[in-house]
């Protein structure tokens, strides 16, 4: 869902709708990704590396259609341009409905999940292809992925809220922290007993607060406060929640010692991965980019040590 808040401020520009619905072999994007399109001209999101979204921004004048594109023969060149994945990727164009954009906004206000269906390709006159259900419409055995018969194929997407960061402590070294987990399109919650750290304009987009932490399941903790009683203090809180990560900024030994004796396979300290961090922007990267791996399940090796069919 971290991808419809950028959608959805340009939603009213849009015409058209390109989502992925099949891929196959080495492509830049995965079944999911949408870009908006205004009449002729691609408007947001990316569903490759730039090498396709005009030629989808003119076909989806043509009508709803389901447009594949077939580099796995290794050609160099395709629609005159270098596109540098040898993969399939297939995208259904459809006009923008009112009502897929109701849903998109009525889950991400409320922070729920949600399933949508699409219909994109049909064998048989019984089934129309474009043809899309919500939620309770869909049968409950249906999560993320493809499912098809001879006659059909439906691809079922599973919307989730965004990441959710707690930051306790709004120094200096916060504000990239802050202001990256924002770019991605999390959900911030800045602490600090400070009210003159919190005013702080940089921090424009998170939610500020003095009250004591409350962290609700699943969300992500990152203790910055540089004081170590404040710290002690956040760290008991997150470890008495149901927080999904911990990152301990400061040595080891300082979080070993704030844990005293309770080890937590949440606490991630020192916080980040090992990149060679030096500088605040540096290591607000390594931090993201941690807990991002934490929240996908991966262990943050190099895609060039993954198998492709794993990506």
């Amino acid at each position: 869902m971290k991808e419809l808040k950028g959608l959805l401020a340009r939603a009213a520009e849009a015409d058209f709708l390109a989502t992925v619905v099949e891929t196959s072999g080495s492509v830049y994007r995965r079944p999911g990704a949408r870009m908006l399109i205004a009449r002729g001209r691609p408007l947001h999101g990316l569903v490759s590396g730039g090498c396709l979204e005009s030629d989808l921004a003119e076909r989806a004048l043509s009508g709803p259609q389901l447009v594949t594109y077939d580099n796995a023969s290794g050609a160099e060149e395709l629609w005159g341009a270098g596109v540098g994945c040898n993969g399939v990727i297939s995208l259904w164009l459809e006009p923008l409905t009112p009502r897929l954009l109701t849903f998109w906004r009525e889950c991400l206000a409320a922070r729920r999940p949600g399933r949508t269906a699409l219909l994109y390709r049909a064998a048989t006159s019984a089934f129309q292809p474009g043809q899309r259900w919500y939620d309770d419409e869909i049968p409950v055995a249906w999560q993320r992925g493809h499912y098809q018969t001879s006659d059909w194929s439906v691809w079922v997407e599973q919307l989730q809220p965004p990441p959710q960061l707690v930051v306790c402590g709004a120094g200096p070294d916060a504000v990239p922290v802050v202001q990256g987990a924002l770019t991605l399109g999390w959900d911030v919650r800045l602490v600090d007993h400070r009210p003159a750290f919190l005013d702080n304009e940089q921090f424009a987009g998170a939610e500020r607060a003095r009250h004591d932490l409350q962290v609700r399941q699943g969300e992500s903790v990152v203790v910055m406060s540089h004081n170590l009683e404040k710290d002690r203090a956040y760290l008991d809180l997150a470890l008495a929640s149901e927080a999904g990560y911990i990152g301990m900024l400061g040595p080891r030994e300082r979080t070993r010692r704030l844990l005293n004796g309770r080890p937590d396979e949440r606490v991630h300290g020192p916080v980040g991965l090992d990149i060679g961090s030096q500088t605040p922007q540096e290591i607000a990267l390594a931090i993201l980019a941690e807990i991002m791996a934490v929240q996908s399940g991966r262990t943050a090796a190099s895609l060039s040590q993954r198998d492709t069919q794993k990506r």
